[in-house]
Order: structure tokens, then sequence, then C-alpha cells
């Protein structure tokens, strides 16, 4: 193989064809002087010419298979070096990332508690001041003034815990206690989250399409989420006069699926491609951190269903979010 390697395939030949040839010729001739054979022309011919016919070829396609052997082996090994090499890199890359979420997730939890501990406190405060719990207050711009300190420490309360969910659906931690649910009353108490927002604008509500025997499947509290996420967007995206519709029914597996429907702006083609990457914000939002809908599909997908959106500049837009039922496509957490 190392005379192969070293000479290439067509010396190779040449040089064993040759040592071929040489060798027949001498060994018959020996026997023919040991053993005193009479030789005539062709005799003596022959010792030479057959090696010269047969040897080549047959030495060709042995030394070439020999060759295709020997690089077909080094090939391998090249392969199996690459392999090994992608195997190590992949592993090191799993472990920077496995470390770098464990970090992420301790930093999220120390910031849940550094940032709660002080937002309960502002929250506390602010209600019994606006409340006017303690005894009067002077001046009533202090009462408003409170009523905002309020409202803004809810805000910032709700955008942590919802980037601490995003966090917890990320890396798989979010546990979702799963069971039987009226899908009439989850949707009841999500409107009446947003009913307020919606008669400041004048909108239509209509739940009408959740029928009331209708039950869905899965976490009580993540239901909730995705049903007022997708509400607020409904009710943000909607202009005055609006219609706003929520309705419910059982698909062909036997799990539910949930819709919100809007007569709002909708969405463009180009920003339906990136509506669910975390705070992404459209251009025409009136408010909000963009994580809204990101949530409420990881959410969605967390039970093993899926979202759609199907939406048209000018005509409104409708969201759909399944959840599957016992053993259907959900992965229990």
């Amino acid at each position: 193989m190392a005379f192969v390697s070293a000479f290439g395939v067509i010396p190779s030949t040449l040089i064993s064809s040759g040592v071929a040839i040489i060798s027949s010729t001498v060994l018959c001739h020996l026997i023919y002087f040991l053993f005193e054979v009479p030789v005539a022309g062709i005799t003596l011919a022959m010792p030479t010419l057959a090696p010269a016919v047969i040897a080549p070829p047959m030495l060709y396609v042995l030394i070439r298979a020999v060759d295709l052997l020997v690089r077909a082996e080094r090939e391998l090994q090249d392969q199996r070096e690459r392999l090994q090499a992608a195997v190590k890199t992949a592993q090191r890359q799993a472990l920077q990332a496995d470390s770098e979420a464990r970090a992420k997730a301790q930093f999220l939890a120390h910031m849940s508690h550094e940032l709660r501990t002080p937002l309960n406190a502002i929250l506390g405060f602010s209600e019994t001041i606006r409340d006017v719990r303690v005894g009067p207050i002077g001046t009533e711009a202090y009462r408003e003034y409170a009523g905002h300190i309020h409202d803004s420490g809810k805000h910032l309360l709700s955008l942590i815990n919802d980037i601490l969910d995003m966090s917890r659906i990320e890396s798989g931690k979010m546990d979702l206690e799963r069971e039987w649910h009226s899908a009439s009353e989850l949707a009841g108490e999500c409107l009446a989250l947003v009913e307020t927002a919606a008669k400041a604008k004048t909108q239509q509500i209509d739940d009408s399409g959740v029928p009331a025997q209708l039950r869905v499947f899965g976490d009580r509290r993540a239901i909730k989420q995705v049903l007022i996420n997708l509400l607020s967007n409904a009710v943000k995206f909607t202009g005055q006069n609006g219609r706003i519709a929520i309705s419910a029914a059982e698909d062909e597996t036997g799990g539910t699926v949930f819709s919100v429907s809007d007569t709002g702006i909708g969405i463009s083609p180009g920003d339906l491609e990136r509506i669910y990457e975390p705070f992404v914000r459209l251009e025409h939002a009136e408010s909000g951190t963009g994580l809204g809908l990101p949530l409420a599909r990881g959410l969605v997908e967390l039970h093993g269903g899926e979202m759609t959106i199907d939406s048209e500049l000018g005509r409104g837009t409708i969201v759909s979010a399944s959840f599957p039922p016992p053993g259907g496509t959900g992965e229990m957490h």
C-alpha cells in the first residue's frame, strides 16, 4: 500500500509487470536448463510473452483496487476525525448554553425577589394613600398621584411576571397543572378584566360563541393568561365602536380551540413574520412591551397546542389557540 501511495497506480503497474515478466522468463529458462527441456522458438518466447500480455491488466486491477481501498480508508478516517471534532464542539456549546441558561435563571430569580419586594411596598402604600385608609389627604391631587403610582407599579410588576414566565417557558421549567375547566367560565373571567378598556372605546364584545357545556383541558392560570393577552391585544388594536368576539369549539382530536376576532387595523404580512418575537412592537401599537403574543404562544405550545393568526390590514384579525385533550399531543409538565 505504501508502494502504491508513493509511486501511483500506473507506475506501480508497470514496475510490477516488469518484475513479473523478468521473473517468469528467468524461472522458465532455469527449468528448461535444469530438466534439459528442448527449446524451440515459441517455447523460448512463451515465458516472456504470456506475462507481458496477462500480467499488466491483472496487476492494474489489483493495484487499482488496493489504491481505492487505501483512499476509502483515509477518507473514512478523515470523516471520523471531523465527526469527533464536531461532537466535541457540540458538547462544548451545549455545556456553555446550559451554563448560560442556569446563570440566566439565577439572575431572573434574584431579580424577581429584589424587584417584587419594593414593588409590593409601593403598591401597598400607594393603595393606602389612594383609598385614604389612615386619614384625610390635604390636597386631592395627592390622591390622584397615588393612583398613578399604584397603576405604574402594577404595570411594572406585570412586566416582570411576563419576563419571568417567558424565561420559564424557554428553559422548560414552567409546571402545568392540567385539569378540565369550563370554557365559558374562563372566557367570562377574562372578559371582565378587559371590559373597562373596551367600554372606554365603546367597543362591543360578543362571547356568545362559547358554549356553556364546553370544557377545556389545561392549566387554568396559563389558559387565562393566553385569553387575557389575546383579548387585550384585540381591544388595543381596535378603534372606537369596533367589535370583538371570543368563541370556542371542540376540534377533531377532542381538544378545545379558542378564537378571538376583532375589526381592528389588522397586521401586515411583514409584521406577521416577526409578531411572535419577544419585545417586538408594531409601529401603530398604542402601548405594551411586545411580550403578550409571544408569551401566549409559548403557553399554548407548552400545552402541546398551536396558535394561528389570520389577519388583513384594515379588516381585522383572528387569533386561534388550541389546547389538546388528555393523552393528545400535549406533553405533561
